[in-house]
């Protein structure tokens, strides 16, 4: 099957706010067979009230909770609208809290039944004045969450243990953009890849992913970021997900419906189909 697996919807605050409808009838155009709508998850209000940020950059990173029965029900009725013309999965894009994980825990319980695809991702580390998040900007990123650690090595070391923990506690569907520290790779200074430590982290995941049979987020946005010019996850940790049989689904994180699909082409290369 041709799948979209990662894609936003008029629901993301950070998003073109075109209307779903229209992303969906991009992916038909394009001859995708599924479309997974996984739109970011409201985060919890006291980890949204404790952030470093000015209170509209919050609420920029994902919809309100109050939104969440109108998602659900929107996506519903597009489900049923292109239904005999493309499969339309209704799901969640999850952030991985580790002092909210009762709450993610009950958010997905509440919601069991209408949400049939979750991507578990990590964008908030640790830094200067408490959760950082990691893909905001360069300088957010260098400045709050680089210095904090000492070096980029560091922060991927606490990144992919981070991402280890998630799976430990969570059975998504997939783990989003596995390699998302890397996103301004070329606008740190010093040494961006990762240690040999690291390395041996980073296999401990994707062990740990075949063990409980979660698939990966081949995630095309980096792409087109000007500091990361890779996929998510980088090619290397591709190569070894391959070689254990890990499912790698083909997500373009469509923001815009410009996006939907993008690069799928650099996916089938990748791949050999």
């Amino acid at each position: 099957m041709k799948i979209d697996g990662h894609t936003h919807t008029h629901f993301c605050p950070h998003g073109s706010g075109e209307e779903t409808a229209k992303f969906i009838e991009k992916a038909i155009e394009l001859g995708f067979d599924r479309y997974v709508l996984t739109e970011h998850a409201p985060l919890p209000r006291s980890f949204s009230e404790a952030l470093p940020y000015e209170k509209e950059l919050v609420q920029y990173f994902t919809m309100e909770e109050t939104e969440l029965d109108d998602y659900i029900k929107e996506m519903h009725m597009l489900k049923q609208k292109y239904k005999d013309q493309i499969e339309i999965r209704v799901g969640f894009e999850l952030d991985y809290l580790p002092e909210y994980i009762d709450w993610t825990r009950n958010l997905l319980r509440e919601y069991q039944g209408y949400i049939e695809e979750t991507v578990l991702s990590v964008h908030f580390l640790k830094g200067v004045g408490g959760w950082r998040c990691i893909d905001h900007t360069p300088e957010e990123l260098k400045e709050n969450i680089v210095l904090h650690y000492g070096d980029f090595q560091s922060v991927q070391k606490v990144y992919y243990e981070t991402v280890k923990e998630a799976i430990l506690q969570f059975q998504p569907s997939r783990i989003g953009h596995l390699s998302l520290c890397q996103k301004f790779q070329h606008y740190i200074q010093g040494r961006t890849s990762v240690t040999e430590e690291t390395e041996k982290e980073i296999q401990g995941i994707l062990l740990l992913l075949k063990q409980k049979d979660i698939a990966l987020d081949f995630n095309t946005a980096g792409f087109d970021k000007k500091y990361c010019l890779e996929p998510y996850p980088s090619e290397w940790i591709v190569r070894k997900a391959q070689e254990l049989g890990i499912p790698l689904v083909f997500g373009s994180d469509a923001h815009a419906v410009k996006e939907v699909g993008r690069h799928y082409n650099r996916y089938e290369s990748i791949f050999g189909f």
